[in-house]
């Protein structure tokens, strides 16, 4: 595992950048995403039959997990979280370094990126940036998009 620089976004509605952070650190393989079914729910019939109601979305959630991020980037991060980001109220973009080998949701080395529809998947900082060690950090940044 090797050092990677994470670069975050934080993007309008309207798709205007809002300010960014940098963040270093090792990402670690635990960094994964899956598909989940939005908007269906299903009933049982009388007869013991079942039935799905609804209109299928699709997003895809995932978790971007980094350790020996330094001291200052760490509390950086979790001020951009705050503001710009407004927590769950603007868009996020994540686009990680050239060469990196894992996958967000959208392909090994590919970023996510406004049109992607990125949000931040949680209402606090608590779980998501702390200190790990004397001077380091570590993130764990939950987050949906577009599936």
């Amino acid at each position: 595992m090797s050092n990677s620089t994470i670069t975050f976004t934080a993007y309008s509605d309207a798709g205007v950048s809002l300010g960014t952070t940098k963040v270093s650190g090792i990402v670690l393989y635990d960094t994964d995403h899956f598909e989940k079914a939005m908007n269906q729910s299903e009933g049982f019939t009388l007869d013991g039959g079942s039935i799905v109601e609804g209109n299928l979305v699709t997003r895809k959630h995932g978790v971007l997990i980094m350790a020996a991020v330094s001291l200052t980037e760490g509390r950086n991060f979790r001020t951009f979280l705050k503001s710009p980001l407004n927590f769950k109220g603007n868009y996020l973009g994540i686009a990680i370094t050239a060469g990196d080998d894992f996958d967000l949701g959208k392909g090994v080395g590919d970023a996510i990126v406004f049109a992607d529809g990125a949000r931040y998947a949680s209402k606090d900082t608590k779980a998501t940036s702390k200190m790990s060690a004397p001077g380091l950090f570590s993130i764990r940044l939950k987050y949906t998009l577009k599936g």
